[in-house]
């Protein structure tokens, strides 16, 4: 129902019309009271009831008002900042493609184009975004980062997030340490879309070591773990050879790693299931069942049948093709 702006006006407004409820009702009891012990006149009786009465009508006319003017108001208001939005990202699509760069004070509403056109562009065409984003925001961002304020940690690191500015890794892997849990995982999930856009080389290596080693943490959910390694696009091949060689491995963490295994976008045979499941899980192995169906058409990958055999109704729905089977190292008798 609210947009960010107009909420502590109408907070405000609630807090001072149950105020003066309360006063009402302090004043019609005590009118009661004296009236029941013949201290207080009939027609004075009458005339708390009506003021009361009166006081509770114009607090519920405000608020009324406050609300109808509020989305009157508010609308013509996102209109006119949409607008906006689409003038500056006009202006920045221009610069993309060599013509005059916008000028330096934009306010918020060409910050925002900025971060929605990084947002949709990545390679060499963003190199002019990029430059603006360093020149503008990012010691802002830094700034907020480190703030004692949880909702400005929490934009701070969703600005990081959008703006993708690969200089930015080592501070918002760092916010992962944070005491609160929501910050770390919109931390988490920051650090893993900049580290998306890195390019090869010793930092993007040092990244996916620093990554992998914050998401072992054992409180950390599995969904959380399969969000980053989403986000993480073509680095998250590496980020998962890592979680497997781990001895032991979090069970949240290795379901949440084999649930990638096999997707379209990740590389590799699977091969390196195999030592991270040994000795056998048998609380895992109908989770990475599926997954190895999906490696069927790949280099083969050999299994023990025992280590199927305890999960033999798991293969038969998840492998379709009775021909996946021997590719597998499964028996397609059983």
């Amino acid at each position: 129902m609210w947009r960010k702006y107009g909420d502590l006006g109408y907070s405000i407004l609630v807090l001072a019309i149950f105020v003066l409820e309360v006063l009402v009702m302090a004043a019609l009891t005590g009118a009661f009271v004296l009236k029941a012990e013949g201290r207080l006149t009939v027609r004075v009786l009458a005339s708390v009831v009506g003021a009361a009465v009166g006081a509770s009508a114009v607090g519920l006319l405000s608020i009324s008002a406050y609300i109808l003017a509020y989305h009157f108001i508010s609308a013509i208001y996102q209109r006119q900042r949409q607008q906006r939005l689409r003038t500056w990202t006009e202006k920045w699509g221009e610069a993309m493609l060599g013509g005059p760069r916008p000028p330096r004070l934009g306010g918020r509403d060409a910050w925002e184009a900025l971060l929605n056109v990084r947002e949709a562009v990545s390679g060499p065409e963003a190199e002019i975004i990029v430059a603006e984003l360093r020149f503008r925001g990012t010691g802002r961002m830094l700034k907020r980062l480190r703030s004692s304020r949880k909702h400005q940690r929490l934009e701070a690191l969703e600005e990081l997030a959008r703006a993708r500015l690969p200089e930015t890794f080592n501070v918002t892997l760092a916010a992962s340490r944070d005491t609160v849990m929501f910050v770390r995982s919109m931390a988490l999930r920051a650090a893993a879309r900049v580290l998306a856009v890195m390019g090869k080389g010793a930092d993007r290596d040092h990244a996916i070591i620093g990554l992998a080693a914050a998401i072992q943490g054992p409180d950390l959910p599995t969904v959380l773990i399969d969000e980053v390694l989403l986000l993480l696009e073509d680095a998250a091949p590496a980020v998962i050879e890592i979680l497997f060689s781990l001895e032991p491995a979090p069970p949240a963490m290795v379901k949440a790693a084999i649930g990638h295994t096999g997707r379209p976008h990740l590389a590799g045979p699977g091969s390196h299931l195999r030592p991270a499941l040994r000795p056998p899980d048998p609380a895992l192995r109908p989770a990475v069942l599926p997954r190895l169906c999906r490696l069927a058409n790949r280099p083969a990958l050999s299994l023990p049948l025992s280590w199927y055999r305890p999960c033999a109704s798991v293969v038969s729905k998840a492998c379709t093709s009775v021909s996946a089977a021997p590719r597998l190292g499964v028996s397609a008798t059983w």
